[in-house]
């Protein structure tokens, strides 16, 4: 009997996670009925992180008031843990990209006002330690959201408090912290983050990540200033640090923002979600390891979740089969961890508007071909 560890990340525009995971433990059943599937739906630590925890430790949703990325009131879950005073709060869930429509999108606009009414509700309940995940993100204001949800005041030249948005890191003269909820000073902020891209450059969050938020050109050129703008305003020794920070372009620059203002920590959320998931536990009781994502490609390789499974995996030496929508014939498989193999499971021809539509037929497919290699240990 083989037992399989269905671990994937959502197949973006297409299938979730939780959707990917049901279609894997179905067609197992169907071609491998004496086989046992441990579904484990998981995330990078941003998008989809507090659905992994519901299912997989103990605690509960937290709901609270706040707002999403354009001001509007909402009302929003984040994740206590049973036993610890610590929370997860997932980005996405108030300021997400998601929750816009495609004519909303507006770096210059959007805040993250929302995700620090929940850190701050989180304070309230006692949390010593708070998980911030922050994949997903519409906004480019750099945490000053955050800041001001928790007490900041961002001022003009003239003295005047300013909006915390993309649009308005260019004219903030003055980041006064005197009447910040003195809770946030006291306890562990940690940001969960997966990526290296530094706050500014060529490589930064305006240029990279501000298109796929609505910006044009000359948004972008707004944000870059106003991003090296606001390193200005602060001490001489943080700015040069957080410039070249790793990981600091994140969420708009929110990773950057957050350990300029707060010292916060930046962690590997697939790191932190699989020590409070056990994840490294599960595998050792695993034989081959299933995961997947939309699309394979060279940015896989720098971190996302696949490829951080099949990492993980292979130090164990359980075999890794990973499924996805599209992958790129740059990937060089020598790369890939021991064990890891790659599937593309779009049909030759097939044209990627119509991939997404069958992503589901299309996954089925290519999992039934693949699995016949097991159909004699089953």
């Amino acid at each position: 009997m083989v037992h399989f560890l269905l671990i994937p990340d959502s197949f973006k525009g297409s299938l979730t996670a939780k959707a990917v995971a049901q279609i894997m433990q179905k067609t197992i059943r169907s071609k491998l009925p004496q086989s046992q599937c441990t579904v484990f739906p998981f995330s990078d630590g941003g998008e989809g992180a507090l659905d992994t925890l519901l299912d997989k430790v103990q605690g509960r949703w937290v709901t609270c008031k706040c707002v999403d990325a354009l001001n509007r009131p909402i009302q929003k879950p984040y994740f206590l843990f049973k036993n610890e005073a610590t929370a997860w709060i997932e980005l996405s869930q108030t300021a997400g990209l998601a929750l816009l429509k495609n004519e909303e999108r507006n770096p210059l606009e959007t805040s993250t006002l929302g995700v620090g009414m929940q850190i701050k509700h989180a304070l309230d309940q006692g949390c010593q330690t708070i998980i911030l995940g922050i994949g997903g993100s519409a906004t480019h204001d750099l945490g000053t959201g955050i800041f001001s949800a928790l007490g900041g005041v961002l001022l003009t030249k003239k003295g005047v408090p300013i909006f915390p948005c993309g649009k308005n890191l260019i004219q903030i003269d003055h980041i006064d912290s005197s009447q910040l909820d003195p809770q946030i000073h006291k306890i562990k902020l940690l940001v969960a983050c997966d990526v290296s891209n530094p706050l500014l450059g060529p490589h930064g969050a305006a240029k990279i990540y501000a298109p796929q938020k609505g910006a044009t050109p000359k948004m972008i050129k707004r944000l870059e200033e106003g991003g090296t703008h606001f390193l200005s305003l602060l001490s001489n020794s943080i700015s040069s640090q957080l410039e070249t920070l790793s990981g600091g372009g994140a969420a708009g620059g929110v990773a950057a923002g957050l350990k300029g203002l707060f010292k916060a920590q930046l962690k590997s959320g697939f790191e932190l979600l699989a020590k409070k998931t056990a994840l490294r536990q599960v595998l050792k009781k695993t034989d081959v390891v299933l995961t997947g994502e939309g699309c394979f490609d060279t940015q896989s390789i720098h971190g996302k979740l696949p490829f951080r499974v099949a990492k993980m995996a292979a130090e164990l030496n359980t075999p890794t089969l990973i499924f996805a929508g599209t992958t790129s014939a740059q990937i060089d498989t020598k790369i890939l961890p021991k064990g890891t193999e790659v599937f593309n499971c779009t049909p030759s021809g097939q044209r990627s508007e119509q991939a997404m539509v069958n992503a589901e037929e299309n996954l089925t497919q290519q999992l039934f071909a693949v699995l016949d290699r097991f159909s004699t240990l089953s």
